[in-house]
């Protein structure tokens, strides 16, 4: 690719696409922001739970293991402690 992408998601989007994947013709990308406030991220993270998206991508910020390990939880108590592949776990 030549030049410069203009924001991270475009970046994200020419990823997907030097991989195959082109939003809206063969792939849904849900876009979600706390703008920068993280009281907002564990009601986004309850509705892509809610939404059973199958992959969450997390940005680069100071919060994002949180996002992530609140992601584990919600999706652990949906599915009734599942680890998503058949297997059940407790942690």
């Amino acid at each position: 690719m030549v030049g410069r992408i203009a924001s991270p998601e475009e970046a994200f989007r020419q990823g997907l696409h030097d991989l195959g994947y082109i939003e809206g013709q063969n792939i849904v990308v849900e876009w979600r922001s706390a703008k920068g406030n993280a009281d907002r991220l564990p009601d986004l993270a309850t509705e892509l739970v809610r939404l059973k998206v199958d992959v969450i991508v997390v940005g680069l910020m100071i919060h994002s293991l949180f996002v992530a390990l609140l992601l584990a939880k919600l999706i652990k108590q949906r599915d009734g402690g599942s680890d998503g592949m058949g297997n059940r776990r407790v942690t």
